[in-house]
């Protein structure tokens, strides 16, 4: 999924006959640019009626559960310089197959190698399931709270009632802007938050509100996911009202022929038909975006249970949960079946290898093709919320905690390399570099040593630096610490 980089999306608003001026929302984001164009007739309201739509028809393939649709986008705000949303990654999803479009996809994988003719379809597979795992508990905060998300930099966002807090590594909080629900959090590199007060973006420390949340319908974003194409970054954003992509500095709204898009919930990554693809799940239809040579195409997917959430899985898998547990699609389409009766909720962060299951009895993980039971987590957990690798949070009537999988890792050690070499240049280095004024030098690691009590005196009593402002209490923990940890290379 994944310090912090701050995020500018340009949006021009469309409008028709000349140019106008975008509503005040977007000028009180403070940290976007925002621009304004004219290019056709659509208009800035999410809510009202539909431009001219440009149809993406493919023939429909022979016979089989799955069936294709067409996908309409049409353009909500376009940006005429096409500026992208994240630096370019080279990376290209492919097309559906590699053939002709029209050509029918290959025939299901059977199950079993010999079915006799009258035996019937032979029964889904079961997940696997492997022996509990222990789970570390760690405190994040005290207090009730609505949802939980982690932020790349062991950064939780906690949103309660009327208030959400940003708590860093250290545990230090800083009140921000009402969020609202926390839905899913990626990082592209910037961090962008689906969040019931819209589509949020964590600037220098503080969540702002996007622009195309004025896009967005009542409620707020459901969810908010990354896909790689060539040049850059698609973002797709689903709301209440349905599903968005922000393209090249375009945002339209997306619209499968025939199928669902409002409250989505998305995952992107295992393969349909060989190709990496946007799953969506919405209105009890679960399906695929795919991009061709139009534009996109939806696959709908025949799944053994109505899903209501998914999550991308190692090895090209897709977990879905449902009503009585966990459904797991292989890359190569076969579904089987894991059953948690009164399952609940899913928490997946975007590239870790684990999915964490929320049920009615407790807590459980699908890791390494298997699900495991949790142990030693705490009782009567009310929501799950997405971390990191190894991680998630667990929110209770009393607070958040930090689950990890096994122990704790104790933090690097603090070394002269990597932490106090960086600060020296940074606040010392005008007076005590070889060429400084001040006659002790302490461009090294031994010059350091030598005059290690001095230096701490020197600046937890606030005399050193000698110009500008004394040292954070940041930075002088770094140098108890590196003094605590061996005085390290």
């Amino acid at each position: 999924m994944r310090g912090l980089a701050s995020v500018v999306l340009p949006l021009l608003v469309v409008a028709c006959g000349g140019v106008m001026e975008g509503p005040s929302a977007l000028a009180d984001a403070g940290a976007f640019e925002v621009a304004v164009s004219i290019d056709g007739g659509t208009s800035t309201d999410a809510g009202t009626s539909a431009p001219d739509t440009a149809s993406f028809p493919l023939d429909t393939p022979g016979p089989r559960p799955d069936t294709v649709a067409p996908v309409d986008e049409f353009v909500l705000a376009a940006d005429a310089d096409a500026i992208d949303l994240v630096p370019d990654l080279g990376l290209d999803l492919g097309t559906p197959d590699s053939g002709d479009t029209d050509a029918p996809p290959p025939e299901d994988v059977p199950l079993t190698a010999d079915v006799a003719p009258d035996a019937g379809p032979p029964p889904p597979p079961k997940v696997s399931v492997g022996a509990p795992v222990a789970v570390t508990v760690q405190s994040v905060s005290v207090g009730a709270a609505t949802t939980a998300l982690g932020l790349p930099g062991d950064v939780v966002l906690v949103s309660a009632s009327e208030a959400s807090q940003l708590i860093d590594a250290k545990g230090k909080s800083a009140v921000v802007l009402a969020a609202g629900a926390l839905r899913g959090a990626i990082a592209t590199p910037a961090v962008l938050v689906a969040a019931g007060a819209g589509l949020l973006a964590l600037d220098q420390g503080q969540l702002v509100v996007s622009p195309v949340s004025t896009y967005l319908a009542a409620g707020g974003a459901t969810d908010v996911e990354a896909v790689p194409v060539t040049g850059g970054m698609d973002l797709y954003v689903a709301d209440g009202g349905g599903l968005h992509r922000w393209h090249g500095g375009t945002l339209s709204k997306v619209a499968p022929d025939g199928l669902p898009t409002a409250g989505a919930r998305l995952a992107f990554g295992p393969p349909w038909m060989g190709a990496p693809a946007l799953w969506v799940v919405a209105g009890e239809v679960l399906y695929a975006l795919l991009p061709d040579a139009a534009g996109l195409v939806a696959w709908t997917e025949t799944p053994l249970a109505i899903p209501t959430d998914v999550a991308a899985a190692p090895e090209g898998k897709l977990v879905a949960l449902v009503a009585d547990g966990v459904h797991v699609r292989s890359a190569d389409g076969v579904w089987a079946i894991g059953v948690l009766p009164g399952a609940l909720q899913l928490a997946h962060a975007p590239g870790a290898a684990e999915v964490w299951i929320r049920t009615a009895a407790g807590l459980h993980v699908y890791a390494e093709a298997a699900l495991h039971a949790v142990t030693g987590a705490p009782s009567e957990v009310t929501s799950l919320g997405q971390d990191a690798a190894t991680r998630a949070l667990a929110l209770t009537a009393t607070g958040v905690a930090r689950l990890w999988l096994g122990a704790v890792p104790p933090p690097p050690k603090t070394s002269w390399k990597k932490d106090l070499e960086p600060l020296f240049q940074k606040r010392c280095a005008s007076c005590h570099a070889p060429t400084g004024y001040a006659p002790t030098k302490l461009d090294t690691r031994d010059q350091w040593i030598a005059n290690i009590d001095k230096i701490t005196y020197m600046t937890t009593q606030g005399y050193m630096p000698l110009y500008g402002p004394a040292l954070t209490q940041d930075e002088l923990d770094l140098i108890a610490a590196w003094v605590a940890g061996g005085l390290l290379e």
